[in-house]
């Protein structure tokens, strides 16, 4: 079964509840057969859940997406239940499934099995549903190139976002299926809580050792490990790390020798927390509701967090410091000794510790972002992205709104595509020393789970004159699509594997942070990422930076110290 088909079948399993006995056993027969089906299938399911929690919580800045008619098929009856009512007896045929494929009921996974019990009798809250416009990307029209160069030809544009769907409506009585009594006429709506949606906390990377641990039993940690409520996180020490990433798209890293504890999703009034015991973490935080703050909290004081993007470093010795560094937004921090607490703002930090009074101060690292249109200031235009296609080898994309980065699939009869991104770094002071490095991209269409890595070109290349054939106008890749030693240094920089669409920040390991230096240090050596996927069937779809939005275009993040 090709992931289409399965994506076809999950889709309206989810939002009708129910398939057609033939297309059942299709679906249990894969299930059966595939562990990639089910991997899947399980990932389906967990974006859809993770979506609606968001919807329900009111965290959403836009409507959901509506997914595109199935042509031949009439809605079922059952359709106007909505998404939330379908997702429950989907995940009971689900189940269904698993065990007449062979399967106990332990395989299906746990946030499936749970989506079987019945709904409290809440309703949930209404969706905006003001739309965006969508960006249709187009291939760039280039001018002439000389004989030996690369011709332009016309190629088809790539999807522009969904369209978007309807408020959800208050689920009705599934029949056949146990259901909590109906509220009574003239009861107030209550909003639901956060409990009745199944969420979990996912490691999205892993390097070197990363392990589980709770109630003294401890497991390796693997990339799509889901992290239960209140089990620890600890990290090995040289190179080892560990992303988490949370429901609604919030993402912590976790450092060389860092112990989290107790990591949990909170119900009713409180917020997502973690306790880090040791170490440090670097946080990309979603905005929080007002109520429901995310706190990360230590021996010598808490972070309270609404969204932004901070760093907090805890000593490992209890008589240490710790330091919270801001590089966007604000965090209120609070002493644990006294109790006294201190707004940090961007490019601000504060330390706590035994005999230190609470000061704010300016940070001595200085962070900076490029994004056409927006940083460093509204007219830096020292972005160059573009794409290579397999299926058009002379075909040029620099003017295209959407770049494409995927591998390519035989059996869906798609052709390999590889991104290359740079941005002008000459306004970073020579001597700089770089500390982090990241970059962010406006996702359209994300990965299905796959990872996908930065490289470091090894060819100069023409925003204007790249494709598949040539580097630029006259100049040959070594082995088209740039896929020789020649073309393309083979070390990973960074890996990304975005679940949904919207922003998403991949951080660059140690190598990627040595690559930026020596652009600082080496101008003329800057010859910016390339984005390729090594695993079958991944793949992203992105916003370039003829984005008509300054905020969907790709953003680079460099976090320094000036040179005394």
């Amino acid at each position: 079964m090709t992931p289409d088909r399965l994506s076809d079948l999950a889709s309206r399993l989810w939002e009708a509840g129910s398939l057609t006995p033939e297309e059942e056993r299709e679906l249990g027969v894969a299930l059966r057969d595939s562990a990639e089906a089910r991997r899947l299938l399980h990932s389906y399911f967990r974006l859809e859940g993770a979506l609606l929690e968001q919807a329900r919580a009111g965290l959403l800045s836009a409507p959901l997406p509506a997914r595109p008619a199935v042509h031949g098929r009439r809605p079922p009856s059952g359709a106007s239940w909505g998404a939330w009512a379908a997702g429950l007896a989907a995940a009971g045929l689900l189940a269904a499934l698993f065990f007449l494929s062979g399967h106990d009921s332990s395989s299906v996974p746990a946030n499936l099995q749970a989506r079987s019990s019945p709904p409290r009798p809440s309703v949930p809250a209404s969706i905006p549903t003001t739309p965006t416009a969508p960006e249709i990307p187009a291939p760039a029209a280039t001018p002439p190139a000389p004989a030996s160069g690369p011709s332009v030809t016309p190629e088809k544009p790539f999807p522009s976002e969904p369209t978007l769907a309807t408020p959800l409506p208050p689920p009705p009585a599934i029949p056949g299926a146990p259901n909590p009594p109906l509220q009574a006429p003239n009861v107030p709506d209550v909003a639901p809580s956060r409990d009745a949606v199944a969420a979990e906390v996912v490691i999205e990377r892993v390097e070197g050792e990363v392990t589980i641990s709770e109630a003294g039993a401890r497991t390796a940690g693997r990339a799509g490990d889901a992290v239960r409520a209140g089990q620890n996180l600890e990290t090995g020490s040289g190179k080892s790390l560990a992303v988490l990433t949370f429901p609604d798209g919030t993402r912590i890293e976790a450092r060389p020798e860092t112990l989290l504890r107790d990591i949990r999703e909170k119900g009713g009034s409180g917020g997502r927390t973690l306790t880090l015991q040791r170490g440090m973490v670097w946080a990309q935080v979603r905005p929080q509701p007002q109520d429901r703050p995310f706190l990360i909290l230590s021996p010598r004081g808490e972070a309270r967090v609404l969204g932004t993007v901070f760093t907090l470093r805890a000593d490992p010795d209890p008589k240490g410091l710790l330091r919270l560094d801001v590089q966007e937004g604000k965090v209120r921090f609070t002493r644990s000794s006294d109790s006294r607490s201190v707004d940090v703002g961007a490019g601000h930090s504060v330390s706590s510790g035994q005999g230190t009074d609470l000061v704010l101060l300016r940070s001595q690292d200085v962070v900076q972002s490029f994004q056409d249109g927006r940083f460093p200031t509204a007219d830096y235009a020292g972005t160059r992205d573009t794409m290579i296609a397999e299926k058009s080898p002379q075909t040029t994309y620099g003017g295209a709104r959407a770049l494409v980065a995927e591998t390519e699939d035989a059996k869906e009869k798609r052709k390999a595509s590889w991104a290359l991104l740079r941005w002008d770094l000459g306004s970073l002071p020579p001597g700089s020393v770089v500390h982090s490095v990241s970059v962010s991209l406006h996702i359209l269409e994300p990965s299905r789970g796959q990872a996908l890595h930065f490289y470091e070109p090894a060819r100069s290349w023409s925003e204007s004159e790249a494709s598949w054939k040539y580097a630029s106008a006259g100049n040959l890749w070594r082995f088209p699509g740039s896929l020789g030693a020649a073309d393309r240094w083979p070390v990973a920089l960074g890996t990304l594997a975005p679940l949904q669409k919207g922003e998403y920040t991949a951080v660059l390991g140690e190598a990627g942070i040595a690559l930026v230096q020596s652009w600082i240090n080496t101008p003329s050596t800057n010859l910016g990422l390339q984005i390729a996927v090594t695993s079958p069937g991944g793949g992203i779809h992105f916003s370039s930076r003829e984005a008509l939005s300054p905020e969907a275009r790709p953003r680079l993040t460099v976090i320094y110290t000036p040179k005394k």
